[in-house]
């Protein structure tokens, strides 16, 4: 009789494991779906910042006809100028800098996770095995689950900034194409 219970509680504890390690496995699969969002982010700037590349180029060809419009136009022109081209430089340069910040790090110093780059980064590589092997599936779990919370805020404020970035970037496109067409008529 006490083999049989001994066999049970074996069996139990090996179904108990088995479940841990699954959801182990789940936890860091939504980890790297948390993690793949922030390269969605990172992949719907960079075109942002193209645009306002191209429009800084294009603005630098048309410099001449903005100079002779503020020079020889009426007070009525200079005005005009001086909204359009201050709502695009304001737009633009606020777009600009929350695009970069996309792209910039946004991580917290390390709690000594297992799972995130830089803090193993920062352990000793004896430390980090040490770790590594003493640490169970729930220990695992938890790491998984912790770091998917800080990626999933991370994912959050990026594509905040990108949405408010492009907000921003078609406000100044608006304000740049009203100076081009006072500029060229």
């Amino acid at each position: 009789m006490a083999k049989a219970a001994e066999a049970d509680a074996s069996i139990v504890q090996a179904a108990t494991t088995l479940e841990v390690t699954d959801r182990a496995s789940d936890y860091l699969t939504t980890l790297d779906r948390m993690i793949n969002l922030t390269h969605i982010a990172d992949a719907k700037a960079a075109p942002l910042l193209a645009a306002h590349a191209t429009v800084a180029a294009v603005t630098t060809t048309q410099l001449d006809k903005i100079v002779a419009l503020v020079r020889d136009g009426s007070p009525a022109d200079l005005v005009g100028v001086a909204l359009l081209a201050t709502a695009y430089l304001v737009c633009a340069t606020v777009s600009v800098v929350l695009t970069l910040r996309v792209f910039l790090p946004q991580g917290s110093p390390g709690q000594g996770s297992l799972l995130y780059f830089a803090d193993i980064a920062n352990m000793r590589q004896q430390d980090f095995v040490a770790r590594s092997l003493a640490s169970s599936a729930d220990d695992l779990a938890r790491d998984a689950l912790e770091q998917t919370y800080i990626v999933a805020g991370i994912a959050g404020t990026k594509f905040q900034r990108v949405r408010l970035a492009l907000l921003l970037m078609i406000g100044a496109v608006v304000a740049w194409l009203g100076l081009m067409a006072m500029a060229n008529y």
